[in-house]
């Protein structure tokens, strides 16, 4: 691999990509409705005209949500985006890149479940536990099963976990120069936050089109494993390794499955008290995470509705 392109920050650079300020905003407006499972968000016109961006952005937009498994495209004259009820891989897909930013393994994500383990709350079918506890299997599942021969790493079942196809052969080129691209941001020597270079200068290293450099970005971008930065001095930064669990789709996957406020502080307490008995160990750094965001929804359900009262849950609709 070549050595980083050294970009040169500014402020103008720092911005998020407008695809993904469009995208949040949408995932946004989801969680205020509910999440309706199948209802039309919008058609291409409408999306376009409601947030000023032209075609091409609204396609990048398309393909954002998509990757972070919040909506779809439907294609024909009643097409456009449709909701998509939020699922445990997609913040399986996030924990797991998580995990691998932070140089860790199936180990500490097998330590993390022993912990979660420990919790008294899974005969009460308590929402909170179970989701941590599924979402943690579901991470550890994704790491690569040495012993039974499979020679797939854990970064190409990310990007097979968010598209339909079977196997990497079928993947799309920006698929697949998605793959090539997470596989050098691991396997790179340099573990700090940096600039792989602009657009054009992966298309002229990998030896792809512009367009599907702009298209892999989009997928690492959806993934949290790189920052696309706009502007005089942008480019595609590498991430500092952090945990940013898809809010919207968190709340939503919750209240849906009736997590009150009380449940998710009562969870968060009892699973900080394990961890201090515990003391320093390598898998506190996923759980610290997990209860972060954790914390995060037990703040906006209290703020939703007083705690005594039932979380709705979102309907299906055809």
């Amino acid at each position: 691999m070549q050595q980083p392109v050294q970009c040169q920050d500014s402020v103008d650079a720092t911005a998020r990509t407008l695809s993904l300020r469009v995208a949040m905003a949408i995932e946004e407006d989801l969680l205020r409705e509910g999440w309706p499972h199948g209802r039309l968000v919008g058609s291409q016109t409408a999306i376009q005209e409601r947030f000023g961006i032209g075609r091409w952005a609204f396609r990048e937009t398309a393909k954002v949500l998509e990757t972070r498994g919040s909506a779809k495209m439907r294609r024909g004259p009643q097409g456009g985006l449709l909701a998509v009820e939020p699922a445990l891989d997609n913040f399986g897909r996030q924990l797991t890149t998580f995990v691998t930013l932070s140089r860790g393994d199936r180990e500490m994500v097998r330590q993390a479940i022993a912990t979660v383990g420990k919790l008294e709350l899974f005969q009460d079918d308590d929402p909170v536990a179970a989701f941590l506890m599924a979402l943690l299997v579901r991470v550890g599942s994704m790491f690569v099963d040495r012993d039974a021969g499979d020679d797939r790493s854990h970064l190409h079942r990310l990007v097979l976990t968010a598209t339909s196809e079977a196997s990497l052969n079928a993947l799309s080129y920006a698929r697949q120069l998605a793959v090539r691209i997470m596989d050098d941001i691991v396997n790179a020597e340099e573990r700090h936050p940096h600039c792989l270079g602009s657009e054009w200068n992966l298309a002229v290293r990998y030896g792809y089109s512009l367009e599907i450099v702009r298209q892999a970005s989009r997928i690492l971008e959806g993934l949290e494993l790189v920052e696309v930065r706009v502007g005089r001095n942008g480019g595609i930064y590498t991430r500092e390794p952090q945990l940013t669990l898809s809010r919207a789709q968190l709340f939503s996957y919750l209240a849906a499955r009736g997590a009150t406020p009380r449940q998710a502080n009562t969870c968060a307490m009892r699973l900080r008290l394990i961890m201090a008995r515990q003391g320093p160990a390598r898998h506190r750094l996923v759980l610290d995470a997990l209860l972060t965001a954790i914390d995060h929804y037990a703040a906006w359900a209290a703020a939703r509705r007083p705690a005594s009262e039932p979380m709705p849950r979102h309907p299906a609709v055809a």
